[in-house]
Formats: C-alpha cells, structure tokens, sequence
C-alpha cells in the first residue's frame, strides 16, 4: 500500500517482508506500464506482419491431367502445386492417395501417372491428355511438364501422351459448358473445341 493509501500489486521483489517498507521510485511503476504496452505492441504489429504476409500465392497455371481420373492442378511461378481438385469420382480416388501441396508439377504428375496404373484406370496403351491454361509466363512450368512427359515416356513407351495449350478465356467456356459434357474436364473439353 502506497503513502496515498493505493495498492499496487509487484511481482518478483526479492528479501521483502510482509509488513515491510520498501521506497520505490515512480519511474520503476512507469517502466513497468510502459513495457507492457510494448510487449503488447509488438504482438499486434507480429499479428497484423503474419496477416498481411499471408496472402495466397499466386496462380500461374492451370494444369489438366486427363486419363479417366481427371484432375485440375494450379501452380504458382516455380511449377509448384498450390492445389488440386478432382474433377471426377475417379480423380478423387488419385489424390486420395497422393501428397501433393508443395510438390514440383513433374513429380506430381509422373505420381498421378503411376497411381492411375496401380490403380486400373491406365493401360499400357492408353492415352493420356496434359492441358495446359498459362495464366501469367513462366518457362519452368512449360519445362516441368515436358519434363513429366518424357519421364513418363522412358518408363511407359506404349502411353500416348497429347498436350494441348489453352487460354483463360477458353478455360472459362470450358467451365460454364460444363452441365452439358458432365465427367469431362476442361482439358477434354478444350480438346472437343479443336
């Protein structure tokens, strides 16, 4: 209890009785303030750095991979997955299996490719359709996917692999006409335009 009949409340003060006077300047009570408004400050800046920094990376691409499993990928500037979206019941039975959020386009797609034989939905001379929808440049993901394919084509040489090229426009047509070519994605759809 202060000389003014306040109470103040202070942790951690060593050999100090009950009953016991002890002089404490007014600067040690406003350093004490003060450095709570400073912890609490720099957790709301912390907060406020960590939402701000926080934003989803951006889509370069859209990748269709076609084989029965049809299956919707989007990719940032560095040919990695940010995510993937079944497009048929099949699809989902491919990526129930895989780990894919971070992976390079290659090995997901060459993963896709040994999951789907494992699976029954590949045959030896099967064909499998790559669409490609570049949103924004980038040559590493053109070069990922040519990658993919000839991995695919050392290991598999009966697997007919056909790549096609979009645009977003053709994308979003591909989309809307969707009730009218239902279990087909926008990769064969495309593909029925040509």
């Amino acid at each position: 209890m202060t000389e003014k009949g306040e109470f103040k409340c202070l942790k951690n003060l060593q050999n100090v009785d009950i009953g016991e006077t002890i002089e404490l300047n007014e600067n040690f009570l406003a350093l004490r303030h003060t450095a709570k408004i400073l912890i609490a400050a720099s957790l709301l800046l912390a907060l406020i750095f960590t939402i701000i920094n926080f934003k989803s990376p951006e889509v370069y691409a859209y990748v269709y991979i076609d084989i029965n499993p049809s299956i919707e990928v989007l990719i940032d500037k560095n040919a990695k997955i940010i995510s993937a979206n079944p497009l048929n019941e099949d699809g989902k039975k491919i990526l129930k299996n895989l780990s894919y959020k971070g992976l390079d386009i290659t090995t997901f797609i060459n993963q896709t490719v040994k999951e789907s034989q494992k699976l029954g939905f590949l045959k030896e001379e099967d064909t499998i359709v790559i669409t490609t929808v570049n949103i924004k440049n980038s040559h590493v993901i053109n070069e990922d996917i040519q990658k993919a394919i000839n991995d695919i084509k050392k290991t598999n040489a009966k697997i007919q692999i056909e790549t096609l090229k979009s645009n977003e426009v053709q994308r979003e047509e591909a989309k809307k006409e969707k009730h009218h070519l239902a279990g087909l994605s926008s990769g064969k759809k495309l593909k029925m335009k040509e």
